[in-house]
């Protein structure tokens, strides 16, 4: 599966930002084609402070197919419009990948790389060319420790507790 995950920052009017996002916003995310699912979490807090979003919006699709074709469909556009109407400055969009491993072929890879100039990022590193000896890590000297014998009570001990 594949999400596409909208984070809002703090608006300055809550109250309008909650009735357009859930009387209009929702609607028309819904109404996109090749919807699976949807969630909203609200920002309770943040370990250091006010958190940095306050509202995340999470739509998830079958694959990256279904996603292109939800956000080129009519109603796709027609959610993006609104989106950027009421919330260009206070939004932010991500896809991520989500349950199922997604796998690029080694091949694929490499030639994304090749485009992006980091070919050099899947060269396996070559072995040192150092002996054997001198590639372990050398070990602390060993050291004689003498034991020490352990304190043991007697039954007397015991016995002049129980008497005292």
């Amino acid at each position: 599966m594949v999400k596409l995950t909208i984070f809002f920052r703090r608006p300055a009017d809550i109250s309008a930002f909650e009735d357009h996002f859930a009387h209009r916003h929702v609607p028309l995310i819904a109404a996109m084609p090749g919807v699976a699912r949807t969630s909203v979490s609200r920002a309770l807090g943040a370990p250091r402070g006010e958190p940095p979003y306050y509202l995340i919006h999470d739509v998830y699709f079958a694959d990256m197919a279904a996603l292109n074709y939800a956000l080129n469909s009519a109603q796709g556009r027609a959610a993006g419009a609104d989106l950027m109407m009421f919330a260009r400055d206070i939004v932010s969009l991500m896809f991520a990948g989500y349950g199922a491993k997604i796998h690029l072929r080694r091949r694929a890879l490499r030639k994304l790389l090749l485009r992006l100039n980091l070919h050099r990022t899947l060269q396996r590193p070559k072995p040192s060319k150092l002996p054997l000896q001198a590639q372990k890590p050398a070990r602390p000297p060993q050291t004689a420790h003498r034991r020490l014998p352990m304190p043991h009570r007697s039954k007397g001990c015991r016995a002049s507790r129980r008497a005292g």
